[in-house]
């Protein structure tokens, strides 16, 4: 008598299209989420490589603002070279070298690339002949404008 109830009884139920309706209406959802996060994901990249970039070139800046402040002078080391020292009480400070790589700077021993592949180097007057270097150029591509650092002794 208990299984006739049971099985006459209707149970709460959804429906085969039902069902279906809801697989695919989730899957949407999903499929939109992840496309989202995707984009979240994209967008947190590129905000990490600008701020690495824009560090990147702040600490370029402050070790050569460092190296240059209370300089006597700059030389090449022959005229018509790129590789430069940077003098201080009239002895060599460090080397610099300046190539498409940025500026490799060569200080007790120790090695450091500053500025990267994207700079502009230029050096003043770059003539060939002359071996004194009145001030070191620096052009950088930042966003959307220039930015333009000059370093020379004081």
């Amino acid at each position: 008598m208990k299984r006739r109830r049971l099985l006459s009884r209707r149970l709460p139920a959804a429906t085969l299209p039902e069902l279906l309706v809801v697989i695919i209406v989730s899957g949407i959802l999903f499929l939109s989420l992840f496309e989202g996060m995707s984009m979240v994901t994209r967008f947190s990249g590129l905000l990490r490589e600008r701020l690495t970039d824009k560090g990147e070139l702040l600490r370029a800046h402050s070790v050569l603002e460092g190296l240059t402040e209370n300089l006597d002078s700059i030389c090449r080391v022959e005229a018509g070279m790129r590789t430069l020292l940077l003098y201080r009480d009239g002895e060599p400070r460090c080397t610099l070298t300046v190539d498409s790589a940025g500026c490799v700077v060569s200080f007790a021993h120790q090695l450091d690339t500053l500025f990267g592949r994207r700079a502009r180097i230029a050096l003043f007057p770059d003539d060939g002949e002359s071996r004194h270097i009145d001030s070191i150029v620096v052009t950088v591509p930042v966003d959307a404008d220039t930015l333009s650092l000059t370093y020379a002794p004081v």
